[in-house]
């Protein structure tokens, strides 16, 4: 008899500790979760940045800004690439039937 009752102490004993590491995993999947949208979140403005940097880009490719120093342009130029390569990293947490990431100009006149 005291042999099922040890057992039958140990069965809820594990139950507990099952239930437990449950509960634990549901809020590490929520943590998780809210993590990856915030990262998805900082790709979009990283998204508005490389938009800017573009544009600037494209203004002294064509001229339109001839005296930004050659240093400031080569800064920009490698600003540029470490945010496209930062906001693609960050991409790779996106899951199919994420919203696309919005423009600038979405952003600004949803």
């Amino acid at each position: 008899m005291a042999s099922n009752a040890s057992d039958s102490a140990q069965l809820d004993a594990c139950n507990k500790q099952v239930a437990d590491l449950k509960k634990e995993l549901d809020k590490q999947k929520t943590l998780s979760e809210l993590y990856r949208n915030e990262i998805l979140t900082d790709s979009e403005f990283l998204g508005f940045a490389i938009e800017i940097f573009n544009k600037i880009q494209a203004s002294i490719n064509s001229g339109v800004i001839n005296t930004m120093p050659v240093e400031e342009q080569r800064q920009l130029q490698e600003t540029l690439v470490y945010v496209k390569e930062r906001q693609a990293a960050d991409n790779l947490y996106r899951k199919e039937g994420d919203p696309e990431p919005r423009t600038y100009e979405e952003y600004r006149n949803p």
